[in-house]
């Protein structure tokens, strides 16, 4: 049963007036690169859905960390077994598999190292769909199956999707305006052929989504199984300041596709800035630093690279913004 219990919520790790956002792609899905970094508590009180809400989740404690690395499935032990996915999380013990389009983030699979398993979702579940915005909903069936103890183990499921508020957001480090709320409510089973369903699940969870950051800033989760909680926890994201904080402006990145030279240009308040291009497996293939004030603009030759699909990063200060370029 504790092999079990790592796959029974992968998912979770996996936004005046208040202005509604809207998550796309572009907005919110990781890219190869990525590292998120959280700090986890028990769970607390989710609070209300609904329109201008105010959620104060600053008492979430700090009793762990989590931190999430975003790299090329070609990298990982099992990649090989996800042709799918686009793009993995490793963190201590388990990866996960996900594949990222323009419209769907979607869990893939799952592998846990200590006891060597896979997960494999031969109908991938749904994560996010896009563009997503308060009041959208839907609700999405999936499969999956792994082998426990020489024992094949059949996993069936349906999660319902919904942005259920918008508002401001408190954390213990920072209050984020234009927060999106995701209520991500699973039920699913095991089951063994012979046998039957040995055991049933419910996935009760809540994620916070920015339209700066790329991936959930906050989440709380209640798992329970056979009717008995198991796994209940919150977690919020560190490293992130307040939206008005860590803006870049004026970002821009041109031409794309490239063929000699790339041209980057965006303002921000703080003076020092870097820009890294970034290739598909997660590696810096050119890192520039520099020291300007106001409006900030780089000039970067790419004839020497390999012509495929790049990152382009640029940060400054604790803003960050990321954009994918073609070398021809």
């Amino acid at each position: 049963m504790k092999k079990l219990l790592l796959f029974c919520s992968i998912s979770s790790i996996f936004v005046c007036a208040h202005a509604q956002i809207t998550l796309t792609a572009s907005s919110t899905n990781p890219i190869i690169g990525d590292v998120v970094n959280y700090t986890e508590g028990p769970s607390i009180s989710p609070g209300s859905a609904g329109a201008n809400q105010t959620w104060n989740l600053s008492s979430i404690q700090n009793t762990s960390t989590l931190t999430l690395n975003f790299v090329n499935p070609s990298s990982t032990t099992a990649g090989s077994s996800f042709p799918s996915a686009n793009i993995a999380s490793q963190q201590t013990g388990a990866d996960a598999f996900y594949n990222g389009s323009s419209t769907a983030f979607s869990l893939h699979g799952a592998y846990e190292s200590s006891q060597p398993t896979t997960v494999i979702y031969t109908n991938p579940d749904d994560l996010l769909r896009y563009p997503f915005t308060y009041n959208n909903n839907y609700v999405d069936t999936w499969t999956a199956s792994f082998v426990a103890s020489g024992q094949t183990i059949y996993r069936k499921g349906t999660s319902t999707v919904s942005a259920d508020g918008h508002g401001t957001l408190i954390l213990p480090n920072g209050t984020f305006n234009n927060a999106l709320r995701v209520k991500f409510y699973q039920t699913y089973s095991d089951s063994m052929a012979g046998v039957g369903v040995i055991a049933t699940y419910t996935n009760d969870q809540y994620f916070w989504y920015l339209s700066t950051y790329r991936f959930a800033v906050a989440s709380i989760s209640n798992l329970s199984i056979n009717g008995t909680p198991s796994s209940n926890f919150s977690r919020y994201r560190t490293g992130i300041s307040s939206i008005d904080e860590s803006q870049l402006t004026n970002f821009s990145v041109y031409p794309n596709p490239v063929n000699d030279f790339i041209n980057i240009k965006f303002s921000s308040e703080e003076n020092q800035y870097s820009v890294q291009i970034i290739d598909v497996s997660g590696k810096t293939i050119i890192n520039k630093t520099g020291l300007v004030s106001g409006l900030k603009q780089e000039n970067i030759s790419v004839s020497d690279l390999a012509k495929g699909i790049y990152t382009v990063k640029v940060s400054s200060g604790n803003a960050v913004e990321v954009k994918k370029i073609i070398v021809q």
